[in-house]
C-alpha cells in the first residue's frame, strides 16, 4: 500500500517550511542543541494528554465529564504551553492544541491530504461522552466520524509538534493496542477504551481516521456525510 506524499515544502509531517520564530505553536524553536525536546514531565504536560483521561475514568461517578470542562481542560493545556514557551521551558515533540473554527496552527503535522493536494490534519473532540479522533481540512473544517455519521466540531486540538518524532506503521483489521510500537494515544471511547490516529487512502487521497479495539473494520474515518471503514490503513507511533 503506497502512499501520496505532498510536496516537501509543505507543512506538517512531509516538511515544514514555515518561520522560525519561538512561539508556542512553532516547534522549530523548541529544540536544544538540535535535539527533540521531550521534557513534557518539567512542566507538567502529558504528551499525549491520556492524564485527563484517565481521571476522568476515575472520578466518572463523582463528575460529569461534559463537552465543556472537556474544552476548559482543552484551553488549560493551551495556556500551560504557551507559558512554558515564553518562559523558556522544554515541551514535548508532540501533543494536541487547542482551536476552533478551522483554524490550523502553524505547527499541525499533516498525516492525509485530498485528491485535489489539499492537505488534511488530525484532530479529536469531545463528542457522546468520548474524545474522537478525526480530521481539519483548511478548506472545509473540521469533522469526526460517529454513528455512521460525519460531524462536523467547531472546538478540537489539532496534533501538532515535530514530524520526525512520529512514524507511520502499517496494519489491518481491528487495532488492539499495540504498546510494543508505542502509538500515539488519540483518545477515548465513552466506556474508556483507546483510540489511535491513523490514516487510509481512499477516493484518490489520504484520510486522517481513528482506530483501536472497538472498531472493527480496522479505520474509521469522516468522508462527505458519512462513517467510511477500511481494514488496510496506518497508524501513528513514536519514532523511537
Amino acid at each position: 500500500m503506497s502512499y501520496q506524499q505532498p510536496q516537501e515544502n509543505e507543512r506538517g509531517l512531509f516538511g515544514n517550511n514555515h518561520h522560525q520564530q519561538r512561539t508556542w505553536d512553532n516547534p522549530a524553536s523548541w529544540s536544544t542543541g538540535g535535539k527533540i525536546v521531550a521534557g513534557a514531565a518539567a512542566i507538567g504536560l502529558v504528551a499525549f494528554g491520556v492524564h485527563e483521561y484517565r481521571e476522568h475514568e476515575r472520578h466518572r461517578q463523582e463528575t460529569a465529564w461534559t463537552a465543556n470542562s472537556w474544552q476548559q481542560d482543552s484551553q488549560n493545556r493551551r495556556r500551560a504551553l504557551e507559558d512554558a514557551t515564553n518562559s523558556g521551558q522544554e515541551l514535548p515533540p508532540v501533543h494536541w492544541a487547542y482551536a476552533e473554527g478551522g483554524y490550523v496552527p502553524n505547527n499541525a503535522i499533516q498525516t492525509g491530504n485530498e485528491a485535489d493536494g489539499t492537505p488534511l490534519f488530525t484532530i479529536r473532540a469531545f463528542y457522546n461522552d468520548g474524545v474522537h479522533v478525526g480530521k481539519l481540512s483548511p478548506a472545509t473544517g473540521a469533522y469526526i466520524s460517529w454513528g455512521g455519521e460525519a460531524i462536523r466540531v467547531q472546538n478540537y486540538e489539532v496534533l501538532v509538534g515535530y514530524p520526525n518524532a512520529v512514524r507511520w506503521i502499517p496494519h489491518r483489521n481491528t487495532l488492539n493496542a499495540p504498546h510494543n510500537n508505542h502509538p500515539v494515544d488519540g483518545g477515548r471511547e465513552a466506556d474508556g477504551s483507546p483510540l489511535f490516529i491513523a490514516r487510509t487512502q481512499y477516493q484518490g487521497g489520504v484520510q486522517p481516521g481513528k482506530a483501536g479495539p472497538t472498531i472493527g473494520d480496522g479505520i474509521a474515518f469522516a468522508y462527505d456525510r458519512s462513517e467510511v471503514y477500511n481494514n488496510e490503513f496506518q497508524y501513528l507511533a513514536l519514532a523511537n
